[in-house]
């Protein structure tokens, strides 16, 4: 468009009157333009997001399925000594599983989180149109 504004120039009587439409012009594109990169970074940051948050998601499954087969390990120790280190992992295992439950927490607030994000850019879209076509 600022292409066809610029080429439409030759030729054309340069009155003051004709500068100020065009630099109107101008500017009105460049509003538009300004108005298409933050929607464009909205939806990048939206896409980062969700591909962080399946990330997460797809870390935290892994990390529940090893220690699932962990947890239900049928090796009860033959002898006392093997006895006391596998109640030593089994402590272990579970001050892990603690510490890693506000990351649970943190991904079971992840959907809410993208849903709200996905409501505001629908929002500055309305808006947007609204004020494009005034």
């Amino acid at each position: 468009a600022v292409v066809s504004t610029q080429s439409g120039h030759y030729g054309r009587d340069w009155g003051i009157d004709r500068i100020k439409e065009d630099l109107d012009k101008i500017l009105e594109l460049w509003e538009v333009l300004l108005h298409a990169l933050v929607g464009r970074r909205q939806r990048l940051e939206l896409v980062y997001a969700y591909t962080k948050a399946l990330q997460d998601v797809n870390d935290l499954v892994e990390y529940l399925k090893d220690l699932k087969v962990q947890l239900q390990s049928t090796d009860y120790g033959r002898h006392l000594g093997d006895v006391d280190i596998l109640l030593q992992k089994q402590t272990l295992l579970e001050a892990e599983y603690t510490a890693t439950q506000p990351r649970i927490a943190e991904s079971l607030d992840v959907p809410d989180n993208l849903l709200e994000m996905k409501e505001k850019r629908k929002k500055y879209r309305l808006r947007l149109c609204v004020d494009t076509t005034a």
